[in-house]
């Protein structure tokens, strides 16, 4: 997945209580995405 226009990074909980956003960052510079632990772990890096 391209990241490079990312601006801004929202992490979302609809698994349960409280429902919605849980984390929001603004003006990120460089946003980088990594799959780890045999595809079960998802890791944002944020510059």
């Amino acid at each position: 997945m391209k990241t490079d226009k990312v601006t801004r990074v929202e992490v979302i909980n609809h698994q349960d209580e409280p429902i919605g956003r849980v984390f929001t960052k603004h003006n990120c510079k460089n946003v980088e995405l990594q799959l780890q632990d045999d595809g079960k772990t998802l890791k944002i890096f944020i510059g």
